[in-house]
């Protein structure tokens, strides 16, 4: 939106930038992260909305990989290979670049550790 905005008054679509100097704070909050014994009766637990079932399952696997929200949904089936001397099945995603990493880089997840 802020470069939207800046683009505008750039352009001389609007004479000023009405958000210049607005600072959105939540303030800091503590973020208490689930026990395994959570995460488990989490993951057994049955719903009768299977959308609400896939959301569950999107969750778990996040907790499990470490993935993103949107890196879970980008996947596709070239992203299941196999790896090491065994040949074990793993998720492999690149991680995009959202402004927290220095580039790209890929993760692997055993979907057998899920």
């Amino acid at each position: 939106m802020r470069q939207i905005v800046k683009i505008g008054v750039k352009k001389k679509f609007i004479s000023s930038n009405p958000m210049e100097g607005f600072k959105c704070s939540g303030g800091d909050v503590e973020v208490i992260p689930l026990e395994f014994w959570q995460v488990e009766k989490i993951q057994q637990k049955q719903f009768s909305v299977d959308r609400i079932s896939e959301v569950r399952d999107a969750f778990i696997f996040q907790c499990f990989t470490g993935f993103a929200y949107q890196d879970i949904y980008d996947l596709s089936p070239e992203n299941v290979v196999l790896v090491g001397p065994k040949k074990e099945l793993a998720c492999q995603a690149p991680r995009k670049d959202r402004g927290r990493r220095n580039g790209a880089h890929s993760a692997d997840r055993r979907p057998t550790d899920i």
